[in-house]
């Protein structure tokens, strides 16, 4: 206590006189108490409930007010009574308990009011007096005795002992302390009584503290600001230990942990004309919207009536020619031979009379190739091909690309003639004017956004293959066009013939969705024509024909091998109780049940179904092994192709095969060559595709990647789980689950498909035909399972007047209206949509950016932030594959190789980021060559390099035509960096790029608790994934409350934990100002951010945080006028670029001092 605290203590007889302004202590009172008899507590309660009287002296002053102790004894029948109640006037609380002694009536009392305040569930306040409590009241004295030193203030606390208060009111081995505060000799607060002098003196510092802070309010203000490192707060409320109501309970408060210097720029920055600037600049996002061409959409020159002569002319001619060369006579044979040739007659006349058709082709029918190439033959051949003009689209590029360049082989022309094709990157569009452009279907919908129907002026024909898989765009194209066939028709404009083309499709919901409108208005399904494929014939084995088999050719040997191994084991006695229960037939008998097993599935607090989903996660590894055993025995030539959901399987079977004969047979002899397919595997897999020498046989372990994306000639025999993975994002807890699910008979028809391309093939289904019947005909939509924000963009670029809610309830199969809502707050959170849903300045460019709009918003801010370059780079890989590879024979290596990218960094991004940097630079200054000996030796994905590469350059391009950042050439680049150098001035500051990390992945923060564990907004007890930098590091590399941010959560089948993907360590003070989209400012300098993390913010801190998101509202308020204020508007502010330099300069100093901190911490 400080010296000028004067302290008087004297001790002495009973008191005769009460304390009549706050506690009163009475002797025998003659009245009855009306109590009860004395409730007995035992010891246990009464040492649990020893501070009891503070907290409610604390809770009392989160209000602003004093609580009010009054004391009664009596006798009754020679026993003593004492009667304590505990008022609180301001709040409508009393409460009252008797004991034989005064603690055990005091707690009694206690017990009670929690117990009022409990059933009264009154709010947390949020006045500032909430700072005081009796941790912080003496340093508060101490501030006010600060305040006057011209020695008008003296402060001065006084005590007394006694050895009991009355002597009808006596403890015997009790002594109470009383306290109060004098100021100048004249009391100032309530004079308190405690059985220890230290409480006594906190709680009569507390009542004077609130007195004269309702004297004069701003002395509470002027303290705060004074002391923001030292004022400590009691935050826990005082009622019962109950759990938190909402998903996560409140944690904190955490340190910001600033040292004094750091505090004087933040204060300074406060107080400059710069920040001011700033502040009152900063508006609300406009709800106005104005016109914006689509970025993709130029206006493609009208062909005149003499250049569609010319054209017609030459199509009929060079068909004509093609038709009569005798050294394509062979071509035209076999082309006749493929089905869909065979049934052109039909084709044609379906899709000439109709706006909408279907063709239902199986595989190697020839429908890519040959549908496109019929439409213009006959078109040339009647002389009007000029008006043939075919967009097809891909889902994959690969396919688009290798399509268009088979196609005008087959037509024997360059491409770029009448056949092109147009993917992200690269793009040989033909000749308009009889042409067939096989594009991918992003591109077509970029084609037609906004007023994007004068791209279908000139289209005859728009075919859809592949529509079967159902990925977001697909069916996002699907409403974009349906919609704009409808407007055009009514409008009385051209429209072209829509053609929608599959293997495996729902025909009925197709063409249900695509109608036929009659001359009187009524409508009926869309015609379909199914084509028959030209595959060798492929029979069919199910798990029962399969364990026939198996046991008579290989009996206890066969059943060792799956006792062995427990998934195995359950997995068959799973697949014969569901073929006992008949789970057919009960579908039939209950037409309304859509549960593929037909019984009641429990949920997890979340929703999800949890019944099934350990069962459904069964992989039987030595079922599997078996069956591959099997095949090779029973034949002698033909890859074995076999479909896994995922690498954790293909790896176990793998190992199995190489370590122990089966049956017989020894895998790891020469004359078996064992592949894996996966898409996270090194770029060596295209030895699929190569011949194997004579006696050798290719087994092939693969996911679904072998489904549609590739065909591997020699495939004879196909085994099949029938189990793949799938996303599935929850919108409400924002976590991607990785399911183990069985598959649809559309991937049964798929993967039996590939066998049979050379000669007769055998599928082996892993689950029996009762099975088989209850699979969905096709798999969920992605566009059920995803995240909608990017789509809801979209639907704004296409129809700015309509509501994403309604625009998206037109789709095939809609999404939820909760799931659209969510995506719509995120997007309005992140001022990318008005609350009318219109796009804001930042929301139009967004749309336009290849990437999340989370990430795309942080573009945005690296602009002014001066770090382009990184951001770029990590916006670009977001959705890629990843650019580290780990092969299985050289894990150790790979992660040595790596590890300097990750070093000092505490981030997955940055690490990212560090290895493309250098990858770059190699390649620029050493060449390509030298730059892939690098990769190779440092373990990168040179596929995936070159993707982030092309995306980031696409990017850049982006924000030149937008206006936001100039054009840089070559010579003006430094280290290869995309942007001017101005614009990556703190490109290398790790610090700021966290910061905008944290920013971009908002609300995704997770605090480490205990352990391992740490909690997110929503979750409790997650764990970093286990291929993150962070996770390597251990539970001792991190203190509590370390503070990460994350790209997502994912939780996979049969695993409980939650993993946070792509992680990178923070600091308090970059989450506190870039994190947390909802801040709640309570008293003490405490602030809640997004209702469970508490931070120590005072008020300058603050301000400061005010003032960032000041700043964030200006910039993107300025992207609405951007081109007319010239490109450098953004970047050369004089106000901003100050405030940006404080920023910078202040989470530096922090990361800093934070790390010192922690390393003092350790040790």
């Amino acid at each position: 206590m400080d010296d000028n605290l004067r302290q008087s203590a004297s001790g002495g007889g009973p008191s005769k006189r009460g304390i009549k302004e706050t506690d009163e202590l009475s002797g025998d009172r003659q009245e009855a108490f009306t109590d009860p008899v004395p409730r007995a507590i035992d010891n246990a309660t009464m040492s649990r409930e020893a501070n009891s009287k503070t907290e409610i002296y604390n809770y009392a002053a989160k209000f602003g007010t004093i609580p009010k102790f009054e004391t009664r004894a009596t006798r009754s029948e020679s026993k003593r009574i004492v009667k304590v109640t505990i008022r609180i006037v301001d709040l409508g609380i009393e409460a009252t308990a008797t004991g034989t002694g005064l603690l055990q009536a005091e707690v009694g009392a206690a017990l009670q009011f929690k117990q009022i305040i409990e059933q009264q569930k009154r709010a947390e306040p949020g006045e500032p007096s909430k700072v005081l409590s009796t941790e912080t009241a003496e340093k508060f004295m101490e501030f006010y005795k600060a305040l006057h030193k011209d020695g008008h203030c003296q402060v001065s606390l006084k005590t007394r002992s006694e050895v009991s208060v009355t002597n009808d009111l006596k403890d015997r081995d009790l002594f109470l302390y009383t306290a109060a505060v004098l100021i100048n000799g004249r009391k100032v607060g309530r004079e308190v009584y405690f059985n220890s002098p230290k409480k006594a003196k906190a709680a009569a510092y507390l009542t004077a503290a609130l007195t004269l802070i309702r004297q004069t309010p701003l002395l509470l203000k002027r303290f705060q600001q004074q002391s923001p490192q030292s004022i400590r707060p009691v935050l826990e409320p005082i009622g019962p230990r109950q759990r938190n109501r909402s998903a996560v309970k409140p944690i904190g408060p955490i340190d910001v942990h600033l040292d004094l210097e750091t505090w004087n720029i933040i204060r300074d920055a406060c107080q400059s004309s710069h920040v001011s600037e700033i502040l009152r600049t900063a508006r609300h996002l406009s709800d106005s919207v104005e016109k914006q061409s689509a970025p993709h959409d130029r206006p493609r020159a009208r062909l005149t009536d003499w250049n569609i002569g010319q054209r017609n002319a030459l199509h009929k001619k060079w068909h004509d020619e093609l038709e009569k060369r005798d050294d394509l006579a062979e071509m035209h044979r076999k082309k006749a031979e493929l089905p869909v040739r065979q049934l052109a007659a039909e084709i044609l006349g379906m899709v000439e009379n109709n706006l909408y058709s279907i063709i239902v082709s199986a595989t190697g029918s020839g429908k890519t190739t040959q549908v496109s190439q019929l439409l213009l033959e006959q078109a040339a051949n009647s002389g009007q091909g000029a008006r043939c003009n075919i967009i097809c689209t891909q889902p994959r590029r690969i396919a688009a690309k290798s399509v268009a360049q088979r196609v005008a082989f087959e037509r024997r022309e360059s491409l770029q003639n009448s056949v092109g094709y147009q993917i992200r990157f690269d793009s040989k569009p033909p000749i308009f004017g009889g042409s067939i452009t096989y594009c991918t279907t992003g591109i077509l919908l970029a084609q037609l956004e906004g007023d994007g129907t004068a791209a279908l002026d000139d289209l005859s024909h728009i075919i859809l293959d592949e529509v079967h898989e159902r990925d977001i765009l697909i069916d996002f194209l699907m409403v974009v066009l349906k919609k704009n066939m409808t407007m055009r028709q009514q409008a009385g404009q051209s429209v072209p013939k829509v053609v929608l083309m599959s293997a495996t499709i729902d025909t009925q919901l197709f063409s249900d969705y695509f109608p036929r409108v009659s001359a009187d208005g009524t409508t009926s399904p869309c015609p379909s024509i199914s084509v028959p494929g030209r595959l060798f014939p492929v029979r069919e084995h199910f798990i029962h024909e399969i364990l026939s088999d198996l046991r008579e050719l290989y009996g206890s040997e066969f059943d060792s091998l799956v006792r062995t191994d427990a998934p195995t084991s359950k997995f068959l006695k799973v697949e014969e109780r569901y073929n006992r229960n008949s789970a057919i037939e009960r579908q039939r008998q209950n037409p309304l049940s859509t549960d593929r097993t037909h019984c009641q599935h429990a949920s997890d607090d979340k929703g999800w179904s949890i019944d099934n989903e350990a069962e459904d996660a069964l992989i039987p590894i030595h079922l599997i092994g078996a069956v591959i055993a099997y095949i090779v025995n029973e034949s002698s030539k033909g890859a074995i192709l076999v479909f896994m959901p995922g690498l954790d399987e293909i790896l176990k079977v793998e190992k199995l095969l190489r370590h122990q004969p089966i049956f017989g047979v020894d895998f790891a002899r020469s004359q078996f060559k064992i592949m894996l397919l996966h898409s996270s595997l090194h770029d060596g897999q295209n030895e699929v595709f190569d011949p194997v020498p004579p006696g050798c046989r290719k087994i092939i372990l693969a996911t679904n990647i072998a489904e549609t994306s590739i065909t591997i000639p020699d495939v004879q025999s196909v085994v099949d789980t029938g189990k793949l993975r799938e996303n599935q994002y929850s919108h409400l807890q924002h976590i991607t689950r990785l399911l183990t699910k069985w598959e649809s008979k559309s991937n049964v028809k798929q993967r039996a498909g590939r066998a049979g391309r050379v000669e007769r093939g055998h599928y082996f289904g892993l689950f029996s035909r009762a099975r088989y019947e209850s699979f969905p005909e096709t798999g969920v939509p992605e566009l059920l399972r995803s995240d909608l924000q990017s789509i809801c963009l979209s639907v704004k670029v296409q129809a700015r007047n309509t509501s994403i809610q309604s625009f998206l309830a037109d789709a095939l199969q809609p999404p939820t209206s909760e799931a659209v809502e969510a995506s719509v707050k995120a997007l309005q959170d992140m001022q990318a949509l008005t609350k009318t849903e219109h796009l804001t300045p930042l929301g139009k460019v967004l749309a336009q950016l290849p990437v999340h709009p989370r990430l795309g918003r942080i573009i945005i801010l690296s602009i002014i932030f001066q770090c382009l370059d990184p951001i770029l780079i990590a916006g670009a890989a977001d959705e890629e594959r990843p650019l580290f590879v780990r092969p299985l024979e050289a894990r150790a290596a790979a992660t040595q190789a790596q590890a300097e990218f990750y070093e000092g960094t505490g981030s997955d991004q940055i690490a990212l980021i560090n290895a493309f940097r250098d990858l770059r630079q190699m390649r620029d200054e050493k060449g390509k060559k030298a730059a892939e000996t690098w990769a190779r030796q440092k373990y990168i994905h040179l596929g995936a390099f070159t993707a982030i590469d092309q995306t980031s350059q696409q990017i850049e391009d982006i924000l030149v035509e937008a206006g936001l950042i100039p054009r840089t050439p070559p010579y003006r680049r430094e280290n290869s960096e995309l942007g001017p150098p101005e614009l990556n001035e703190n490109a290398g500051s790790v610090s700021l790029v966290k910061g905008l990390f944290v920013a971009g992945y908002r609300p995704n923060l997770a605090v480490q608790s205990r352990g391992v564990t740490l909690k997110t907004p929503s979750e409790q007890n997650a764990i970093i994934h286990p291929g993150s930098i962070n996770k390597k590091r251990g539970p001792k590399g991190n203190v509590p409350d370390s503070i990460f941010t994350y790209a997502s959560m994912v939780k996979s089948t049969g695993d409980r934990a939650i993993h946070l993907r792509d992680t990178t360590i923070t600091t308090p003070l970059i989450a506190l100002l870039f994190g947390g989209g909802k801040l709640k400012k309570g008293g003490a300098g405490i602030v809640e951010m997004d209702e469970w993390v508490r931070f120590y913010a005072p008020w300058d801190l603050m301000q400061f945080r005010d003032s960032l998101d000041a700043l964030f509202v200006s910039v993107f308020n300025d992207l609405a006028n951007v081109k007319q204020k010239g490109a450098k508007r953004l970047a050369t502010d004089a106000h901003r670029n100050y405030f940006v330099s404080v920023v910078t300069q202040v989470l530096v100093r922090n990361s800093t001092y934070y790390r010192e901190q922690k390393d003092a911490s350790r040790h």
